[in-house]
C-alpha cells in the first residue's frame, strides 16, 4: 500500500488532541456550516467519521458555530 506525503499530513491532523484548532477543521466544513462529504474532501469513510466526531466535538464545545449568521 503506497501511502503519500498527504495521508500523513491528514493523520496528524485528525489525531484525537487536535480537535481544539478550528482552522483545521474548517477545511472539512462549506461556508454554511455544513460537512462536506467524503468524497469531495477525498478522505477515506475512516478519515471521514474521525473529521465530522471532532467537528460535532468541537460545537458542543462551542468551538464551532453549528449554523451560520443570515446577515
Amino acid at each position: 500500500m503506497k501511502m503519500n506525503r498527504n495521508t500523513f499530513k491528514l493523520n496528524e491532523l485528525l489525531s484525537e488532541d487536535n480537535f481544539i484548532e478550528t482552522e483545521n477543521l474548517s477545511r472539512f466544513l462549506t461556508e454554511q456550516g455544513k460537512i462536506i462529504s467524503h468524497r469531495s474532501s477525498r478522505l477515506t469513510n475512516r478519515q471521514h467519521s474521525k473529521a465530522a466526531k471532532m467537528i460535532k466535538r468541537a460545537r458542543v464545545l462551542g468551538l464551532l458555530p453549528f449554523t451560520t449568521s443570515y446577515d
